[in-house]
């Protein structure tokens, strides 16, 4: 498929915002661009119906039948064709719908797993960060204690030193 502009600006945002791998943003852009090309498939056009219309009423003029049967003929025909059009409407309602449903349960997913993720991380550098300082506060407390014990020696030498003198 080649990208249009509209369509590598849809790529980027799904790349950036919605955080997709490439093959997941090509297949967002993808999908969008199919609903784009279909989206225009179930309208009925003035032309289309002008034509239709004109079928109509040229079997009705090359009818000899009275004018009741004629119009419960052109009525059962618009009847069956608004069947027809609203059962393939819903056809492609429905979908459209199971495709936007399955799209949006993957991005919850994708949501969830990062925040699940994101948690984990969390936890590891927290029972990081408490190792580091449980580690620093024993340093700190064993160099605390050489430098009193340095200088209890160093004090008791030099009130010996005075006291023999």
């Amino acid at each position: 498929m080649t990208l249009k502009p509209l369509n590598i600006k849809l790529y980027d945002i799904a790349r950036a915002k919605l955080k997709f791998n490439d093959d997941d943003a090509m297949e967002f852009v993808s999908s969008i661009h199919e609903l784009n090309d279909h989206r225009f498939e179930n309208l009925v056009t003035k032309e289309f119906l002008n034509e239709k219309i004109n079928e109509i009423n040229t079997r009705f003029n090359s009818l000899e039948l009275p004018f009741e049967k004629k119009f419960n003929k052109i009525d059962q025909k618009f009847i069956t064709f608004e069947s027809a059009t609203n059962q393939r409407f819903n056809q492609n309602q429905s979908n459209i719908d199971q495709r936007f449903s399955k799209f949006q349960s993957n991005i919850h997913q994708r949501f969830k797993d990062a925040e699940s993720f994101n948690g984990q991380q969390f936890t590891e550098v927290k029972a990081s960060i408490y190792t580091k300082i449980a580690e620093a506060k024993s340093d700190l407390t064993k160099w605390m204690f050489i430098f009193w014990a340095s200088q209890m020696t160093i004090t008791l030498g030099i009130l010996l030193l005075i006291l023999n003198k």
